[in-house]
């Protein structure tokens, strides 16, 4: 007879898989260069706890897009098939994904209440950074997610 698997604890056991595979596959060593080249100037007046903060975000941000970009990758290259063959991720994403990065980005700088402690210049600078940061880690992630699984 059958056996009834919960579709809940295939799902967790896939976001745990997933969620691993980030781990390891995460380009860990490109962080250093953000942090110098896109971070650091914009907080470097600032106090070293909210030095720490945002750059904690920025790393929980970037670590989620690319998390987000592999669980899109089956989407986005179905979109990339329907469309042309030859569009970029980024134009993917463009088109298809901007509101829920954009929806990460609040998310995550919420959740580490940036907003009640910066100034509205401030903050315009971290969101316009994550945004950015957002697109380009989507399109790593789905770009990882595409190369192992033609590899499989």
């Amino acid at each position: 007879m059958g056996r009834l698997i919960q579709f809940e604890t295939l799902r967790a056991t896939y976001e745990e898989q997933l969620r691993d595979r980030a781990l390891n596959y995460f380009p860990w060593d490109e962080m250093d260069n953000i942090k110098k080249t896109q971070v650091f100037p914009i907080v470097r007046y600032w106090s070293r706890v909210k030095q720490n903060i945002v750059l904690e975000a920025v790393y929980r941000l970037v670590y989620d897009a690319y998390v987000w970009g592999m669980r899109s990758a089956k989407a986005a290259r179905a979109i990339r098939m329907r469309e042309f063959a030859d569009e970029s991720w980024e134009r993917i994403y463009a088109k298809h994904f901007t509101e829920e990065g954009y929806e990460l980005v609040k998310s995550c700088m919420a959740q580490f209440a940036v907003e009640h402690w910066l100034d509205e210049r401030a903050l315009t600078e971290i969101y316009l950074l994550g945004e950015g940061l957002v697109i380009h880690w989507f399109c790593q992630g789905v770009e990882a997610e595409c190369k192992r699984s033609r590899h499989r």
